[in-house]
């Protein structure tokens, strides 16, 4: 299955993009929630791939259960504040990165969902551009929050937990899960692009602009929805959005991030 994005303006030229993944099976990993679960599994895995999907998922399993019992603790005390601190620093994170991390990285093809009135070939070269722009960034931004690891794991003979070491770990997830995330966009959104000269695709009827990787999905209730001219304007409600979020399964807070975000 496919992983359907949303396209729409939400703020003169300003546009919003949310990933809708279809619900999967529990993973297989999942099974795995202590050290030696972990080892005796990387030790029957013999690819490479396999033993690095094993790791990610049993950090991150970790990362959001501390995370979570952080944030349980009670009103006034150092780890509830430090999860407040981190709370308001993952809302000033750009939209951007949020929707490219909800891209799988094997995702088949995408759907592109918009508005009606809108040109297919400009949603699908504003998501392209995104995503190009995405890899870029965070293949650099990558590279840099792993030369810092190091550096951090020397603020651990401070008392107390090594906060700069958690979040250098984070910050290195999210822009590696961001990087293939943009980077299997791309592909898909470039894929059979030669294959027609542009003549051709200004000439051809909008729902024939497909290809096997990327498919166009023109909405009229999306267009009713997310009405052009307030847009242009500038006055979006945000009953609007929650309106467009109910409707369609997204989350109402993605899009108002992507509203806020300059």
């Amino acid at each position: 299955m496919g992983t359907k994005i949303f396209a729409f303006p939400v703020r003169g030229r300003r546009w919003c993009f949310s990933a809708l993944v279809p619900d999967v099976p529990t993973g297989k990993y999942s099974s795995v929630v202590t050290l030696s679960q972990l080892w005796e599994r990387l030790q029957s895995l013999p690819q490479v791939t396999d033993r690095a999907e094993l790791i990610e998922s049993f950090a991150t399993a970790k990362m959001h259960k501390n995370w979570s019992e952080l944030g349980a603790q009670p009103i006034g005390s150092f780890g509830h504040r430090m999860h407040s601190f981190g709370q308001s620093l993952l809302n000033r994170l750009p939209a951007e990165e949020q929707f490219l991390k909800t891209v799988p990285k094997d995702t088949p093809k995408v759907e592109l969902v918009f508005p009606s009135s809108l040109n297919p070939r400009l949603v699908r070269r504003r998501l392209r551009y995104l995503a190009h722009r995405g890899s870029l960034y965070h293949q650099k931004l990558l590279y840099g929050s792993i030369s810092l690891l190091p550096f951090s794991v020397l603020f651990g003979i401070l008392p107390g937990p090594n906060v700069f070491l958690f979040w250098n770990l984070f910050r290195a997830h999210a822009h590696w899960r961001a990087l293939q995330g943009s980077t299997r966009l791309k592909m898909l959104l470039t894929e059979g692009e030669t294959e027609a000269s542009t003549a051709e695709i200004d000439e051809a009827p909008r729902n024939s602009l497909q290809n096997i990787s990327w498919v166009f999905s023109p909405s009229k209730e999306l267009e009713v929805l997310a009405k052009p001219a307030d847009v242009m304007a500038g006055i979006i409600q945000p009953s609007t959005v929650s309106a467009i979020s109910k409707t369609f399964n997204l989350n109402s807070e993605e899009v108002l991030r992507w509203i806020a975000s300059k």
